[in-house]
């Protein structure tokens, strides 16, 4: 593969020309991209999408409504934000002109090795609780500076909040905050406050400090249980959307939660009554800073909790190690008080890592790992090896290489989005150096990737590699012999791209989910891609549209099959004249299986279920 074309862009800055092109990109959305600014390392510019030439004059009249709108925010966002208030928000400086002299874009400060909220609600984040509920802290204490400055977030959604590696937030996209009369024309309907649904956002204000108390309250709730406050499933209210409208909330018992959910009596009873007031009774008062002084513990479950005792240990019932259920066949594997961080399967051998109360564990108790993680911390599972990558503070990132306990050697490797560009497996360490990608133990160079802007995930001899570039999704496989595209089909990231996943098979097939945010609302799609880089079959929805859109990780390319995990249980996607469609299922396995588990081939015909704290083999009765 050859490096992609740069895409030049020119903008004019206080009447400075200044060329910019995709080595620069920081980042890209549905709106906009982010570039750094080419000689000053403390800003970066913000560039709009401008419509084609050729589209319609609609699209053309709205696209220049809406860059009058942000010019006429440009020039009334408050300059006297208090120290507390400029720390947090990202504000918009110096506009940015195109060649016609028209606005498209401005300078803000720069956020380096920063990480989308979005991200990090997952059972194997490196966050702890007393740092989410700092951050969290941290915001709810400037938004009334805020709000007495007529300045209102509007889109307070989990992409729009990052956190830095020192865990302080940052509030992104400002151009979208409502500034008294002007209106933030955009919400992302997982933290919309439900009083505003069906409303025009466009045309007038209507966001109010209420609504960012909400919307912050349900980053909060999200990241502290791991489960949207209306998420998991309802018989009669189907879809997080209808149960926010009813204020049906997972607090009330009739709700199914997720496997990953964690136990909403860890939280303490003031915080728990102030959030079942909003979501349960429609409260919309600023949330108390206050509240957010909790003495967090750490139980030997691995449990965070601000009570006296673990209310996890009080009701956990240790499962026997194999039993029958509803004609499935349950053989626990392991399970504990730690956390499983990543599982694989090596040709038939399970190699898994597990966060022991601190200390990283291999599958034969081998610690590779003692101590906190850090954002940055990546585990790269390479046969009964294992790669340990860490971000470091003057660039780049350090691998190092344990088996048995034992440091064997280190390497080096670029960053991108804060993580190392690496992958591992039996077939070796690849690592990229600037713009190479290069095999560690052969030393040879096997393509090259765009420089900041490419993710690898690993397979057993190689892996997959991404980029975006402008509003197209490009791949390519990799292992030790080179690097071949992959055909991807077009619309695959429209709009703002929030996570990838890549689930390999050993046939050669691999199975690319992507989650994208566009016009507000959640969206994944799936692409299934044959061992020659050819899209067989493709499909999306929106997460609760049907259940084998409700995670974009953890399916099984296994036993000639591709197998999800789903509410319903394992189901089996088929293949129907290039879309993937759902197939059979198998709802006696919901004891064991969700969206929220990863499934591995398992040997004879069996599945491994990768729990949060445990790792189980299922087996159909039968099979």
């Amino acid at each position: 593969m050859s490096a992609p074309a740069a895409t030049p862009a020119r903008v004019v800055l206080r009447g400075a020309r200044l060329d910019l092109h995709d080595g620069l990109l920081l980042g890209e959305g549905g709106e906009a991209r982010v570039y750094r600014h080419p000689t000053d390392a403390a800003l970066a510019l913000k560039v709009f999408w401008q419509p084609a030439k050729s589209a319609a004059k609609a699209e053309r009249a709205a696209a220049m409504r809406l860059s009058s709108l942000r010019a006429d925010k440009l020039r009334a966002f408050p300059r006297d934000l208090p120290a507390l208030v400029a720390a947090l928000v990202v504000a918009p400086q110096a506009q940015l002109l195109d060649g016609s002299g028209e606005p498209c874009g401005y300078t803000m400060r720069r956020v380096d090795g920063a990480q989308a909220v979005a991200t990090l609600c997952t059972p194997r984040r490196a966050l702890d609780n007393g740092s989410i509920t700092t951050a969290i802290k941290a915001i709810a204490a400037a938004l009334p500076e805020l709000h007495a400055r007529a300045v209102v977030v509007g889109d307070l959604n989990d992409g729009n909040v990052l956190l830095d590696a020192a865990g302080a937030p940052h509030l992104i996209d400002a151009d979208s905050f409502q500034l008294g009369a002007l209106p933030c024309p955009v919400a992302h309907e997982r933290f919309l406050d439900p009083r505003l649904y069906g409303r025009a956002f466009a045309d007038a204000p209507c966001f109010d400090a209420g609504s960012d108390g909400y919307a912050l309250r349900v980053q909060l709730f999200t990241l502290l249980t791991l489960v949207h406050p209306y998420g998991g499933t309802h018989p009669s209210l189907p879809t997080l959307l209808r149960r926010a409208e009813a204020g049906h909330s997972v607090l009330r018992g009739d709700v199914t939660l997720p496997k990953c959910a964690r136990p909403f009596a860890a939280l303490p009873d003031d915080l728990l009554h102030d959030l079942e007031a909003c979501f349960e009774k429609g409260a919309r008062s600023p949330l108390v800073p206050a509240l957010l002084d909790v003495r967090w513990r750490r139980c030997g479950c691995g449990l965070e909790h601000a009570r006296t005792t673990c209310p996890a240990c009080r009701v956990r019932v240790p499962a026997p190690a194999i039993r029958t259920s509803k004609g499935v066949v349950a053989e626990t594997i392991w399970a504990g008080a730690g956390t499983v961080l990543a599982a694989r399967d090596h040709d038939g051998q399970l190699a898994y890592l597990v966060d022991d109360g601190g200390r990283v564990l291999r599958e034969d108790s081998t610690m590779v790992w003692r101590g906190a993680r850090p954002a940055g911390l990546r585990f790269l599972l390479a046969g009964d090896a294992t790669w340990v990558a860490r971000a470091l503070d003057e660039g780049g990132a350090e691998l190092v290489k344990i088996r048995g306990g034992v440091e064997l050697e280190r390497a080096h490797a670029a960053t991108a989005f804060g993580a190392p560009v690496a992958a591992a497996g039996r077939g070796g360490l690849f690592v990229a150096h600037g713009d190479v990608l290069t095999h560690h133990e052969r030393g040879t160079r096997v393509g090259r990737v765009l420089l900041g802007r490419t993710l690898l995930f690993s397979s057993d001899d190689g892996g997959l590699g991404a980029y975006r570039v402008g509003q197209a999704l490009f791949a390519f496989r990799f292992d030790a012999r080179g690097v071949r595209d992959v055909t991807l089909p077009a619309g695959l990231v429209a709009g703002t791209l929030v996570d990838l996943a890549v689930s390999f098979g050993a046939d050669g097939k691999l199975l690319l989910g992507v989650a994208v945010d566009d016009n507000g609302a959640r969206r994944h799609a799936l692409a299934l891609v044959d061992k020659d880089g050819h899209t067989l079959a493709h499909a999306s929805g929106a997460p609760d549209a049907a259940p084998m859109f409700g995670t974009i990780r953890g399916f099984a390319l296994a036993h000639g099959r591709v197998l999800a995990p789903t509410r319903q249980g394992v189901m089996v996607l088929d293949v129907d004249g290039g879309r993937l469609v759902e197939g059979a299922s198998f709802p006696d396995t919901r004891e064991w299986v969700d969206e929220t588990t990863e499934l591995l081939p398992g040997p004879g015909g069996s599945l491994v279920v990768v729990q949060p704290q445990a790792l189980v083999k299922i087996r159909l009765a039968g099979s």
